[in-house]
């Protein structure tokens, strides 16, 4: 399996030069071409370096790679990062080393994993978990930062576990630094009272953050607008979030995301979720559910977010790698491998439609009635996610269960494999 494993990901790379499973995504053929979100923020930061606003619209008369996305939507920390580092290289040289810098954060995940794992049948599935997921493909096509920032949160994770807080709050304050996603683990870090993570997770990125806007003023209004851009918008086929499913259902109701009752659903429907997060958090806030809880909130992101992306899914990996060593289960298996395939896209693209960048589709779908292409489009990825999100509680511990971990220094993620439970 493990062979298999590693071939599937061979697969993934030769891909990358030859394209044959872009087809099977929306966002590798109707946002073309390779390399697009990571170009964008090339560009912004070597506008950066120079003194130039961060968070104005691409100028493309004036750029120095073959194409971008037209907006930088990051803090000003990652610019900083990448105008001192990846743009001292040329565009293509610099997007095949952040696919070489991400590979090798992937092994490093897969390499923690495989020595945690009690047996060769959980080796076999870390590799699977970590090898063979398509959003990754995707990540690595777009040139995006979704999973460098989940590696940075194993790491983070493994690190909490183990207590060794600082190290903890550390890969998790880069993380928020590179990608602000990780700031959906601070209600579980506070309610269980990490503060040393918690606290300095958003202090520096603030810090950081208000330093550069107290020099530009200007630009904190531009910041606001670009990360409301698009936001919220569920009716484009990038978007395969719960909020995107609900505002579709919306639509088909006759009620577009002007409408303010559909407005109150969009907002109303978070919120539900936020206060059932809130209150289960509460009742297991225990040392020992640390993991559980988080692995629930950073599912959470799914049913939350306005704009979540197909290749986003790359956030689950760590949830998946961590859920199996806690309590194997067939459950799992089956959410793994349906997440891990493409979407339907391929199987519900219109025939005959160019190979386009920023091709909206999903308008024509709309536009020619399709509606039964649209909902199993979009229930394809969010589906899944759902039902794991439900079933992380499983793993929590509670005052008077069982505990599926056995004791060492840290809070005691891996349990032993006569105290695991398969379900």
């Amino acid at each position: 399996m493990i062979a298999a494993a590693v071939g599937v990901h061979v697969v993934f790379w030769l891909s990358l030069s030859y394209g044959f499973l872009d087809p099977l995504f929306n966002d590798a053929t109707h946002r073309l071409p390779r390399g697009l979100d990571f170009y964008a923020v090339y560009q912004k930061s070597h506008e950066f370096s120079e003194g130039q606003s961060l968070y104005t619209r691409i100028d493309t008369e004036q750029l120095v790679v073959p194409y971008s996305a037209p907006y930088f939507r990051y803090l000003p920390t990652w610019a900083w990062f990448m105008a001192n580092t990846f743009c001292r290289l040329a565009p293509a040289p610099a997007y095949w080393l952040w696919v070489a810098c991400c590979e090798a954060m992937l092994l490093v995940c897969l390499g923690l994993f495989l020595a945690r794992a009690p047996s060769l049948r959980d080796r076999a599935w870390m590799a699977v978990f970590w090898l063979c997921f398509t959003p990754y493909y995707l990540e690595l096509f777009m040139g995006q930062f979704t999973f460098m920032t989940a590696g940075l949160l194993t790491l983070s994770w493994l690190a909490l576990d183990r207590r060794r807080e600082w190290t903890g709050a550390l890969w998790l304050t880069l993380s928020i630094c590179l990608k602000h996603v990780g700031l959906v683990l601070l209600p579980p870090l506070l309610a269980l009272r990490r503060w040393k993570a918690a606290s300095l997770a958003v202090a520096v990125p603030a810090l950081l953050s208000t330093l550069y806007f107290a020099a530009n003023p200007a630009e904190l209004r531009l910041f606001l607008d670009v990360f409301a851009y698009g936001t919220p918008n569920p009716f484009h086929a990038g978007n395969l979030g719960l909020v995107a499913l609900i505002g579709n259902i919306l639509r088909l109701a006759g009620r577009g995301p002007a409408d303010p009752l559909a407005a109150i659903v969009l907002k109303a429907a978070p919120a539900a979720v936020l206060l059932w997060l809130g209150q289960l958090t509460w009742r297991h806030r225990r040392a020992e559910n640390l993991l559980p809880l988080l692995m629930l909130w950073l599912t959470s992101y799914f049913l939350l977010g306005p704009d979540v992306y197909e290749h986003h899914y790359v956030l689950l990996l760590p949830v998946f790698a961590w859920a199996w060593l806690m309590r194997p289960s067939k459950v799992l298996v089956v959410l793994y491998l349906w997440l891990a395939l493409p979407t339907v896209f391929v199987l519900v693209d219109l025939p005959g439609l160019p190979r386009q960048r920023f091709l909206e589709v999903e308008n024509l779908w709309w536009r020619d009635g399709h509606h039964a292409r649209i909902f199993v489009y979009h229930l394809w990825k969010i589906t899944p996610a759902i039902v794991l999100f439900a079933w992380i509680p499983r793993l929590f511990v509670s005052g008077s269960g069982r505990s599926l971990r056995h004791s060492h220094s840290g809070s005691g993620s891996i349990p032993s494999p006569s105290a695991r439970r398969s379900k």
